[in-house]
């Protein structure tokens, strides 16, 4: 088993064990309700795939060589990244938007983020504000974004067309091309809000 692996495992123990703060738990329950052992198996393992993706952020403590040392850095990162922790939760099982349209906009924004397709100004403000070294430091940021556009859905379709036309990344890549010009401002503040709470 690989570092990440293991983190994913022990942030899945922790949340079935009932160690993370409560405000998780009653996100989970205000917003979803779940009935079952297996609908919560499916929020444990949501967040435990999030805290091993962005294990950077959680692994602050030094060394992080075995079981416990993971389990205490867990401890004292998580109750930090609340916040982050739910807003996952909300971009994964998010209600109230089409699920299909919704994940074409997301691809289709992380194909045009990745090619260099958005205005760029959302590069410049990037680089100003966060100025990213390596591959996974660019990965949040687009994740930040393309989680953003996800959630805001509806801002980024042209009133003409209803969620459910929204049914290819192509015809989804379409609207970006046009919506996210509209809201470069917009982008570019949730660049600077991410980064300085980032620090």
């Amino acid at each position: 088993m690989d570092e990440s692996e293991i983190i994913r495992e022990i942030a899945y123990d922790l949340f079935r064990d009932n160690q993370f703060p409560q405000k998780i738990y009653d996100y989970v329950i205000d917003n979803y309700l779940p009935q079952s052992e297996q609908e919560w198996e499916k929020f444990g393992l949501t967040i435990s795939e999030y805290i091993a993706i962005y294990s950077d952020y959680f692994m602050v403590k030094e060394p992080v060589t075995d079981h416990e040392s993971i389990m205490r850095n867990l401890c004292d990162s998580v109750p930090t990244y609340v916040g982050y922790i739910c807003e996952n939760i909300f971009d994964v099982y998010g209600k109230s938007i089409n699920v299909v349209a919704a994940k074409n906009f997301k691809e289709a924004a992380s194909l045009m983020f990745q090619e260099d397709q958005f205005p760029q100004p959302i590069y410049d403000a990037i680089n100003q504000h966060y100025k990213p070294e390596n591959k996974g430091q660019w990965q949040w940021i687009e994740n930040t974004l393309t989680n953003y556009i996800y959630r805001y859905l509806g801002s980024f379709i042209d009133p003409n067309y209803a969620e459910e036309q929204i049914d290819n990344v192509y015809l989804a890549k379409q609207h970006l091309k046009v919506t996210l010009r509209l809201h470069t401002a917009d982008l570019c503040d949730k660049v600077y809000d991410t980064c300085i709470l980032s620090k």
